[in-house]
C-alpha cells in the first residue's frame, strides 16, 4: 500500500490522476504551502496518516510536474521502494536536479519487470523535493533529524542530512518525473530541468593561457635581441672596425 501527499495539487493533470489513482485512495492528501511544503506540515500531515503502516511508501508531489509512466509502472517503483527503503536508502527522488553525477553509484538492487530501463542509484547531492518517497517510519526519521537542521526550507535540511550522510538518498537515470517547463515563471525554474550539476571550481580562477603565451614569446625575443647585441661586440666585423 502506498499514500501520496498533494502539494498545491493540479487536478485537473494527469500526474495527478496517476499517483491518487494507484497510491491510497482515501490515504492521499492535500496541503497547501508558498513554496513548498515546510517541516511543520510535513510533521502533522504524517501524523494524520493513520490508514498508512509504518513500512508503506508515502510519495510527496509538489505541483508543476509531470510524468510519461504509466500506472503499472508506478505499481512496480512502489514494490521496488518498499524492498530497497530501510535496505540501502532512507529517500528516493523521483525528480532531482543539479546532482553530482561524477561520484553516483549504482544501488545494489535494480530494478524489475516494467521499471528494469530505469538505472538506480545512490544519490550524494540530490535537490528540490518535487517528487520524493520514503516509507512512513523513514519520514518520521528524516522529519526527527530535520529539526536540528539550520536550514530555512525542508529540501535544503534534506539535503544537507544527505551531504552530512546522516541519511541515504537514491535516484534514477532517467527520472520518473520532471518538472513542466510550460509552466516556468522564471530563471530560476529553469534550474530543475538541470539534471546534473557542472563540475567547476568556482574558488580559483582559470589561469588566462593566451596572456601566458604571450608573455612568454615577448620574453623569448627579447632575451634572443639581447643575446645576439652582446655576441655582436665578438664578432670579426666589430674587431676590425675597432681596430
Amino acid at each position: 500500500m502506498s499514500a501520496t501527499i498533494f502539494i498545491n495539487p493540479e487536478t485537473d493533470t494527469s500526474i495527478y490522476t496517476l499517483f491518487n489513482d494507484n497510491t491510497g485512495g482515501a490515504n492521499n492528501t492535500s496541503v497547501t504551502a508558498d513554496r513548498e511544503i515546510s517541516l511543520d506540515q510535513l510533521s502533522a500531515t504524517i501524523d494524520s496518516m493513520t490508514g498508512v503502516a509504518d513500512g508503506d511508501i508515502i510519495y510527496i508531489l509538489h505541483s508543476k510536474y509531470v510524468t510519461s509512466i504509466a500506472s503499472n509502472q508506478l505499481t512496480d517503483l512502489t514494490t521496488y521502494l518498499k524492498g530497497i527503503i530501510t535496505g540501502d536508502i532512507d529517500i528516493f527522488y523521483l525528480t532531482n536536479f543539479m546532482d553530482n553525477c561524477v561520484n553516483r553509484l549504482p544501488l545494489p538492487t535494480q530494478g524489475t519487470g516494467t521499471i528494469s530501463s530505469f538505472d538506480f542509484s545512490y544519490s550524494v547531492a540530490p535537490n528540490g523535493l518535487g517528487c520524493v518517497a520514503s516509507t512512513k517510519a523513514g519520514w518520521i526519521n528524516i522529519i526527527n533529524l530535520a529539526e536540528d537542521q539550520k536550514e530555512s526550507y525542508l529540501s535544503a535540511k534534506i539535503t544537507s542530512l544527505v551531504l552530512s550522510e546522516k541519511i541515504t538518498a537514491g535516484t534514477s537515470q532517467p527520472l520518473f518525473v520532471f518538472p513542466d517547463i510550460t509552466k516556468n515563471e522564471d530563471a530560476i525554474d529553469s534550474l530543475y530541468t538541470q539534471y546534473c550539476r557542472i563540475e567547476k571550481n568556482f574558488g580559483q580562477p582559470t589561469p588566462n593561457t593566451d596572456n601566458i603565451a604571450l608573455f612568454w614569446f615577448i620574453l623569448g625575443v627579447i632575451i634572443i635581441v639581447t643575446l645576439a647585441w652582446i655576441l655582436s661586440f665578438y664578432t670579426p666585423s666589430n674587431k676590425l672596425i675597432n681596430l
